[in-house]
């Protein structure tokens, strides 16, 4: 079972919030799937933070070995943007 209780997790999106770019939705689905990963597949979701240790590990890892960039702060200010929220 994952933190909400919830038996089959889903990933929810604000529809409000408009990309200008593919790459911020890549990053925003890979941060999600991170979540879904430490609470379905770890069963840590209701005994770490959020953002702890282990999403932290997890976001660096897929960083250094697939040249990502989630969670990189620069990226938003690199890309032609229309609305976001950090």
């Amino acid at each position: 079972m994952c933190r909400y209780g919830i038996e089959n997790s889903v990933i929810l999106i604000d529809i409000n919030v408009t990309y200008a770019h593919d790459i911020l939705l890549r990053n925003l689905l890979i941060h999600e799937m991170i979540h879904m990963y430490i609470d379905e597949v770890l069963h840590l979701g209701s005994i770490e933070p959020s953002h702890g240790k282990t999403f932290q590990r997890i976001r660096r890892e897929l960083n250094k070995s697939y040249n990502l960039r989630i969670d990189d702060k620069q990226i938003y200010s690199e890309l032609p943007m229309l609305d976001y929220t950090i």
